[in-house]
Order: structure tokens, then sequence, then C-alpha cells
């Protein structure tokens, strides 16, 4: 799993316009029109409410479902700790729990490339660790995920590799596992 680790404005829109499908691409080789390149990917912004609409908890998931499965919204929001907050609007929750709804919207929607913003914005050590877990499940999956973060802590205990974006060009690349101190260094130069 790749972490970006710093961008300037014009990296970070490069990679999401490339990704979600908002430019001409090609998805394994072959030519894909927009609609099928935008079902393929996924952003979980850091500005959670931008993505929330339902009435609660339980209908955002099944906004984004493609087929109805209540079980399925069930064992999701659990995995999140959001089972209990199911009849709840969205808007009345914490900046953590909005942060882990809009990865349990990712898991509905099951795209092949996740794409997170600061994704521990607003999480607590353990809702980390959650996350932390999760993604490596999913990276096991042959997921491609792209984990834009300034979190060394979440960095380190999640991704594989770290890429540093700078004037929409590749700067760094390396793999995080042995080189600890390089990312921290790159963090801190970021900030």
């Amino acid at each position: 799993m790749k972490a970006p680790l710093y961008f300037d404005f014009r990296s970070k829109a490069v990679i999401l316009i490339l990704t979600m499908g908002l430019a001409p691409g090609f998805y394994e080789g072959k030519p894909v029109a927009k609609r099928r390149r935008r079902k393929k990917a996924y952003y979980v912004m850091q500005n959670t409410d931008c993505q929330l609409f339902g009435e609660d908890v339980r209908e955002e998931l099944r906004l984004n479902q493609t087929h109805e499965d209540d079980h399925e919204i069930e064992k999701i929001l659990k995995r999140y700790g959001l089972w209990e907050y199911k009849d709840r609007h969205p808007a009345s929750l914490s900046g953590g729990q909005k942060q882990r709804l809009t990865m349990a919207v990712a898991d509905v929607m099951d795209p092949d490339i996740l794409i997170l913003d600061e994704p521990t914005s607003g999480l607590d050590g353990e809702n980390m660790r959650r996350i932390s877990v999760h993604l490596k499940q999913l990276s096991r999956l042959e997921k491609t995920l792209f984990v834009i973060t300034h979190d060394y802590e979440f960095a380190v205990s999640t991704c594989s590799r770290a890429v540093v974006l700078s004037k929409g060009c590749c700067s760094l690349d390396f793999p995080v596992y042995g080189n600890e101190s390089r990312l921290l260094a790159c963090m801190e130069e970021s900030i």
C-alpha cells in the first residue's frame, strides 16, 4: 500500500483527476469510458461533511449499495464501531465517527482503487488501529490504496511504501519498512 506523504495542490489534483476517472484513461491496459472509470475508484475526503447525504447512518450505506443487503450493512457498521449509531443522522456524529462512516461507504461501494485523504483525522488510537487493520486486509485483497497522510504512526503501521509528490511529479518512492527515519524526515520537511 502506497502512502503519498506530501502533495502540493497540483500533485494532489493530478492524482485525483486521473484515478477518479475525470480525465481520459485506461484500466488494465484498455481504454475505459468515463462512467466506468468513476466506478473503479472512490475518494474518502478529508472533509467528510461533503460526502454524507443520508437521513441516518444506515441509509448512508444503502444509498451506495448496488443491491439491498441489510446483513452486509450491519456487518460493515459493526466493523467500524458504528452499529449503535445506525439510526442517527450523520451530521450528529463526531468527526471520527464521520470519518469511519465514509470508510464504511467505501466498503459498500467496493472500488478497485481507494484514495484516502488524511483518514486518521478525528480518530482516537483505537479507531486508528481499526482502520489500519482493515486497510491492510484490503491490500491483501489486491485493492489499490493511496493514503494521503501526515500521521507518522499510521503510515508506519499501515503502509508498505511511501511516495513523496511535488510539483506534479514523484520526487521519492521507497519502502516504509527499514526506512522509518527517512519517512519521518520527509514528513517533518513537508510541514
